[in-house]
């Protein structure tokens, strides 16, 4: 994750035969694979002096500035700072609340662990914070180990570049999501799909296919508080989607709320 390489050869024609080419091809990957590896051994090519095995290849800090470079498609946060690359996840595990974060607040953990209770099957809440927005410009490296921050020693936390639903679903299929009501209302709105319900349809039953649920948490709005029960689901989609008792999970403060007080606290 702290790097890429990228190496080409050009085999000089009519030196070998297509087995003695891929012969080669191999021993490059298995030095390519020992580099990756650290390990110092190499398999000899046995190459011509006009072949020569180019290199081109970028290092990175840690995982976090691989991602934000676009070389790795998420970075695992274990609580001790334990950070790893593309690993492969058990998705029926697991309860993804995805957030900003900004800041992370109790509001969170209890939704994640409210919606894993409303799921049951011993799943675990994961949190996922995409470093990318479809609106927004793409959050700078410090501003990312900032919002990760609280997640030290408490939680493990998925970073990402996911910003759709689906495209969080592809990296961990069969995952579930703790969602609140107005971005359960979001998910199912074509209007969030350029307006088109089939693209709607098409995107959600893909998820369903993969095996995703939601589990949806109450949320206070203008018109008072609104659960799962009061929401237009489609039916071929009902069964994705699973409430939260409001006696399981209510919480009426926001993250900008949080934000607003944390300002007008540093005013003078």
């Amino acid at each position: 994750a702290d790097g890429g390489a990228v190496f080409s050869l050009t085999l000089e024609k009519g030196l070998r035969s297509r087995d003695g080419e891929d012969a080669v091809v191999s021993a490059l990957t298995l030095n390519a694979l020992a580099e990756a590896f650290g390990v110092d051994d190499r398999v000899p090519l046995g190459l011509s002096p006009n072949e020569r095995v180019e290199r081109e290849g970028a290092d990175y800090e840690d995982a976090l500035a691989a991602l934000a470079a676009g070389h790795i498609a998420y970075a695992l946060i274990e609580p001790d700072g334990t950070r790893t690359a593309d690993a492969r996840m058990d998705g029926g595990g697991v309860v993804l609340m995805a957030g900003s974060f900004n800041p992370m607040h109790e509001g969170h953990e209890k939704l994640a662990l409210a919606a894993a209770a409303a799921l049951g099957g011993g799943r675990s809440p994961l949190y996922e914070l995409s470093i990318t927005n479809v609106d927004k410009p793409q959050l700078d490296l410090a501003e990312v180990r900032r919002r990760l921050s609280p997640f030290a020693g408490r939680a493990p936390v998925l970073a990402t570049r996911a910003t759709t639903f689906r495209e969080k679903a592809n990296l961990i299929p069969a995952c579930a999501f703790a969602i609140g009501f107005d971005t359960m209302e979001r998910l199912v709105d074509a209007r969030y799909y350029g307006g088109s319900e089939p693209r709607m349809m098409s995107a959600l039953l893909e998820m369903r296919a993969m095996g995703c649920k939601f589990a949806v948490g109450g949320r206070t709005t203008a018109n008072g508080f609104k659960t799962l029960r009061d929401a237009a689901i489609p039916p071929p989609l009902a069964d994705m989607f699973v409430e939260i008792p409001e006696r399981a999970f209510r919480e009426d403060v926001s993250s900008s709320e949080i934000r607003a007080a944390a300002a007008g606290e540093r005013m003078p």
